[in-house]
């Protein structure tokens, strides 16, 4: 799944400013210009031939990254699967999570994307929730999602 070249840009030139009460630093972003509206400056949602996406930025003020794995972990649904990997995007590493919603249809498929910069104490993220199984996710919408973390733009609060 992960994209050397994504192609043409498929995000809005306007940055959505995310800031996080206690973090050292904010964090800003560009939403995908097809299909998705801005629900908040943190939030986008696209529907998708009736397949809803939703995108969240955010991330974990004074929680390292492994602290942050193990809360986003507690989170996911019983039945479900967590499966981990790395992928680099614009010169940085996200740990990603994807939890399967537990496979049934209806569940949420969750791809969470980790990243704590050097020297950081906090841990960013980036979530997509869908209600597609994640591994059937359309080739528009993981372009739009690597695009959406090389967006990214961290700034000293």
């Amino acid at each position: 799944m992960p994209l050397d070249a994504p192609g043409d840009d498929r995000l809005d030139e306007a940055r959505s400013d995310v800031t996080l009460e206690g973090a050292a630093s904010s964090i800003s972003w560009r939403l995908p210009a097809d299909c998705y509206e801005a629900t908040k400056p943190s939030s986008a949602r696209c529907d998708d031939d009736g397949t809803a996406f939703q995108l969240v930025v955010g991330g974990k003020p004074g929680m390292d990254l492994v602290d942050s794995e193990l809360d986003y972990r507690e989170l996911a649904e019983e039945d479900s699967t967590v499966q981990q990997t790395t992928v680099d995007v614009a010169g940085r590493t996200f740990t990603v999570l994807v939890d399967d919603g537990g496979g049934a249809e209806g569940d949420t498929g969750i791809m969470t994307f980790l990243h704590q910069p050097e020297g950081s104490p906090d841990t960013f993220a980036v979530v997509l929730l869908t209600e597609a199984p994640v591994t059937d996710l359309p080739s528009t919408r993981v372009d739009e999602l690597y695009q959406v973390l090389g967006s990214l733009e961290l700034e000293p609060a």
